[in-house]
């Protein structure tokens, strides 16, 4: 069986900052092409020059790593407000729906749309339709 993955809005809060944190840390693209070398021979100015190139690149994808993680713990947070949005929503509801037959509707069943009606106090029939005139009533009214 799947484990079930719990994950509450505070925490996911905290990892995101954690994660912004940590990205924090990595050295500034400023930082990381700092070469001091010896550029005197053909030897050491060839690696000297490798060098370069190698922390250029490593540069940019440090660069791009700390955008990625930012965007990433960005989308935790906009995960973590829209569950509890939806978990005070849910919320809502429930209590709404717990108060509503608290109250003592009843549900049944419409009669032609599939719907479903609800009663007040406990009733489970409708209110009762006026009473319908009888044929001779009818038929003498001249409302035909």
């Amino acid at each position: 069986m799947a484990d079930v993955i719990n994950l509450d809005g505070e925490l996911a809060r905290h990892n995101a900052t954690v994660l912004h944190e940590v990205s924090a840390e990595l050295p500034p693209s400023s930082q990381i092409l700092l070469v001091d070398g010896n550029n005197t021979e053909p030897a050491a100015e060839g690696f000297t020059r490798r060098l370069t190139d190698q922390l250029t690149a490593l540069s940019r994808e440090v660069q791009h790593i700390q955008e990625r993680v930012a965007a990433q713990a960005e989308a935790v947070r906009a995960a973590a407000a829209a569950l509890e949005g939806a978990d005070s929503s849910a919320a809502q509801v429930s209590s709404q729906a717990a108060q509503f037959f608290d109250g003592g509707a009843v549900p049944t069943a419409g009669a032609t749309s599939g719907a479903t009606q609800f009663f007040a106090s406990g009733s489970s029939t409708p209110p009762a339709a006026p009473a319908a005139p009888s044929a001779t009533d009818f038929f003498a009214s001249g409302d035909r």
